[in-house]
């Protein structure tokens, strides 16, 4: 090899080294705020963080916040969150990837518009406008940082980060008395300074536990950190399926399913473990819900077919509506736990008649609103389904004929 072939050859080595260590590192450095202890994250930081230090720790009321929180205060904690899970070991996904999981789980669809993050509502899953508080009363959420591939809740500084050891020149912010106006009275009132909350520590570490665990069992697949979540944070758990329809982990649903036997009055929220009305006004039927229950053995699955059985009682009244479903809607619903419940009946020997559920919709579908839907829709090409409506409709024409019984 002369001295100009060798030459090109090295040449080529270092580009393709250097075009390969650039590759290597494209996904962690990915977003305006992803690389933490930079000196424009560390003013941004110090700038928000002597705001939220000047005006303390709020009191007066459970919807008083002595702090005004607003994006800013959003973005200043993203490199200490994303600082946090790097330490974990929490694998960021790609982009694709974390979109698509967004999708999935919190039915949001993660667009390109300039807006850093998207607000995902636990009270309300169709509401997009984001609430920067930390009140639960007022906001109950969560934010999706689009360009950094995590989630987060919206977090004082303090909560997150050791601030006194950080930035020990802003500690004599806290020398100094916060007096504000008591929002009910009227009078002035003293704000508690962050440094004086006795378990801040603690409150930091379960902070950055509950960050790790979230996004590690929904990112990563991470059946350790969804057992812990289960345990510590079992409203987050449950709203995964009751608020957002995400049914995809048959561990979590079946937890869920054991949390939630039916009560006078719960019907409704029972029934979400069934179906849910989506934002665009359609409805999702939960078949894995069905699954699990399936998968249980006899006892437990007969205690859930008399649930579902009891909840299809409910549901059958022609005044029940709930989430304005239209009948077609409605009907669609039926005949899923219909077809379910008669799968069921027969797998045993169809022994049960409490447990009939194809009769019990025949009966009370007096004005034959849902069977003409059944119909129309081609019994839904579920399996079976037609055969055992014509049984059930054979059976109660047989036993209560038209004129009611009355000989002619």
């Amino acid at each position: 090899m002369n001295r100009v072939n060798a030459i090109l050859f090295i040449t080529v080595l270092i580009f393709a080294s250097c075009r390969g260590k650039g590759n290597n590192n494209d996904h962690k450095i990915t977003g305006d705020s992803a690389v933490t202890n930079t000196k424009q994250n560390d003013t941004l930081l110090k700038e928000v963080l002597t705001a939220q230090l000047a005006d303390g720790k709020e009191t007066g009321g459970d919807e008083y916040e002595s702090h005004q929180y607003t994006e800013k205060d959003l973005q200043a904690i993203v490199p200490i969150v994303r600082h946090e899970l790097e330490k974990s070991g929490y694998i960021f996904p790609a982009k694709e990837e974390f979109n698509a999981a967004i999708q999935r789980i919190f039915k949001r669809t993660v667009s390109n518009s300039i807006s850093k993050q998207l607000y995902v509502d636990f009270n309300d899953a169709c509401a997009k406008e984001p609430i920067y508080s930390r009140v639960k009363v007022i906001a109950n959420g969560l934010y999706v940082i689009k360009n950094n591939y995590f989630i987060t809740e919206l977090y004082a500084i303090p909560e997150l980060l050791d601030y006194q050891s950080k930035f020990p020149e802003l500690n004599q912010i806290e020398d100094l008395k916060i007096l504000k106006k008591n929002p009910d009275l009227g009078n002035s009132m003293e704000i508690p300074h962050w440094k004086d909350i006795t378990d801040l520590k603690e409150q930091r570490k379960m902070n950055i536990q509950r960050l790790v665990a979230q996004n590690s069992y929904l990112f990563n697949a991470s059946k350790t950190h969804g057992a812990w979540l289960r345990k510590n944070e079992p409203e987050f758990m449950t709203a995964l399926v009751k608020t957002f329809g995400y049914t995809d982990d048959p561990e979590l649903l079946k937890w869920v399913l054991e949390a939630s036997s039916l009560k006078a009055g719960d019907e409704d929220d029972f029934g979400k473990l069934i179906w849910m009305k989506n934002c665009d006004q359609s409805i999702s039927i939960h078949s894995k819900t069905f699954e699990v229950i399936n998968s249980m053995n006899e006892a437990e699955k007969t205690k859930y077919l008399n649930d579902l059985n009891a909840y299809l009682n409910y549901f059958l009244d022609y005044e029940k509506k709930p989430f304005n479903i239209n009948n077609a809607q409605k009907s669609k619903i039926i005949a899923c736990l219909v077809n379910f419940g008669e799968r069921f009946r027969y797998q045993n020997g169809a022994k049960s008649d409490d447990l009939k559920f194809m009769g019990r919709v025949y009966l009370r579908d007096y004005n034959d609103i849902y069977k003409n839907e059944f119909k129309r829709n081609k019994y839904y090409n579920l399996p079976e389904f037609q055969v055992r409506f014509e049984k059930a409709k054979d059976y109660w024409e047989e036993l209560v004929p038209e004129n009611d019984g009355e000989q002619e």
